[in-house]
């Protein structure tokens, strides 16, 4: 392989890691959302405020 393929075949493989925790983090990221809304909407329901 030449010294350019692995310098691009590497770069590709750090994107791919990059790529993974990025749509870790929005994933997370959106379960908090809905859990907050959750929060919310029960506390509304509580309360009797719609």
């Amino acid at each position: 392989m030449s010294a350019r393929f692995r310098e691009i075949s590497a770069r590709c493989d750090e994107l791919e890691v990059l790529y993974e925790i990025a749509y870790e983090i929005e994933r997370v990221a959106l379960q908090k959302w809905k859990l907050l809304f959750k929060l919310i909407i029960n506390l509304n329901i509580c309360t009797g405020k719609d």
